[in-house]
């Protein structure tokens, strides 16, 4: 999967990205669009994205809260994430996975160490109204599952998690 930690921008590129948003959001709001920046990369540690946003300070910006990779490349508990990026969240991506570091590799939900079920519990305990979009990147990992049998059991997963009472 990833194949080394992250680096952590310094302060002029996150001042670019911050600006470059900002300026997308200027242009896209008056459209009815909103401007989205995924958590991947070297943009995983909430700390990192909450200031970015921050700085753009654009109510048409906001954030595709890749799960995965603010857990697995940022070590961040749901809870931390969730907690630190909860105004910007406006959709996610989830998916599970098993090993460590960069030596994960993705499996169906819930067989996993990537605790996908305590993901929807904080976005639901935030008020996310938002989709709890499954990505399965067969293009990237062919040795997958096929998409047909990865997504059916994602929606029955997680219909089991919504129909916990505690959820």
């Amino acid at each position: 999967m990833d194949s080394e930690k992250p680096t952590t921008p310094d302060a002029e590129l996150k001042k670019k990205v911050a600006a470059g948003l900002r300026e997308l959001g200027t242009y896209a709001g008056p459209r009815g669009i909103a401007v989205l920046l995924e958590s991947h990369d070297d943009f995983t540690a909430a700390a990192v994205l909450r200031e970015i946003f921050q700085l753009a300070a654009s109510p048409h910006v906001g954030l595709l809260w890749d799960a995965y990779h603010t857990f697995a490349t940022s070590n961040e508990s749901p809870e931390l994430s969730a907690r630190t990026l909860q105004p910007w969240i406006r959709h996610t991506h989830l998916k599970d996975a098993v090993g460590t570091g960069p030596n994960r590799n993705y499996v169906l939900t819930g067989r996993g160490n990537v605790p996908v079920r305590k993901q929807i519990e904080v976005l639901r305990a935030t008020g996310y109204k938002g989709f709890f979009c499954f990505e399965w990147e067969k293009v990237w990992h062919p040795e997958l599952q096929e998409p047909e049998i990865a997504i059916a059991d994602y929606a029955r997963v997680v219909k089991g998690y919504f129909a916990d009472s505690h959820l």
